[in-house]
């Protein structure tokens, strides 16, 4: 259904998908990939460690590539031959055992921002606080401008648009893609503002590549796991 930007699984609304062909801008059943824009996927083509994921998208032979610095993801897409390639950000819809979405907002300025924030009510938030509502921030950038772009709720699909509000609130990007061709997104992340998204993002990432962000999130997580001594025993 998409690749999420924020590891606590009930915080949800900011999620990229990669997809090829005409656009479809609603996931569909769980039951039926093709009434949306969901796609297939082999557990045998996965490769997941902690500073680094990828996975092939059957249905469209897609290479879907994630790693991350503290406070940004790095999103990679690989596409196929040449054929309409899409990203569609659906920043403003429930995925998951996430908690309804309160309100959304999306953003595509003239230099090539992608930047917003999700409102949800957590469910466990609610145990405690019924309620209470959390707001995520989100500030994001392609290495490639894209061919076209525009907004969208559900179906209702407005081209070349580039600011959409409200629950379902969602942002496309279309490229002409050659074969092998590869999409960069790096999407800064914020509990406090877009501008706080922003700063996250130019000052962990401003000039790191994905390739520089998975060799350092290696480094880090061999440095605290190792310092666990195990000895002895089986």
């Amino acid at each position: 259904e998409g690749f999420a930007n924020f590891h606590e699984f009930q915080i949800v609304g900011v999620v990229l998908m990669p997809t090829v062909g005409q656009l479809q801008t609603v996931p569909g059943a769980l039951d039926n990939v093709d009434s949306g824009y969901r796609s297939n996927f082999d557990k045998a083509d996965e490769i997941a460690t902690p500073s680094y994921y990828s996975v092939e998208l059957k249905d469209y032979d897609v290479k879907a590539e994630l790693t991350s610095t503290e406070r940004v993801a790095f999103h990679r897409y690989t596409f196929p031959k040449p054929e309409q390639s899409n990203i569609i950000g659906d920043s403003g819809k429930q995925q998951g055992k996430s908690g309804p979405v309160k309100d959304a907002q999306v953003t595509y300025t003239a230099d090539g921002r992608i930047e917003g924030f999700v409102t949800t009510f957590p469910a466990y938030i609610q145990k405690y606080q019924k309620g209470a509502d959390l707001t995520m921030y989100f500030s994001a950038v392609a290495d490639v401008q894209p061919d076209a772009w525009g907004t969208f709720i559900k179906e209702d699909i407005k081209a070349g648009s580039r600011s959409e509000e409200g629950i379902g609130a969602g942002l496309y990007l279309t490229y002409n893609t050659e074969e092998g061709s590869s999409v960069n997104i790096k999407v800064g992340l914020s509990y406090t503002s877009v501008e706080n998204a922003r700063l996250n993002r130019e000052s962990e990432a401003k000039t790191t590549t994905f390739d520089d962000a998975h060799e350092k999130a290696v480094s880090m997580w061999n440095d605290y796991l190792g310092r666990i001594k195990v000895e002895g025993g089986t």
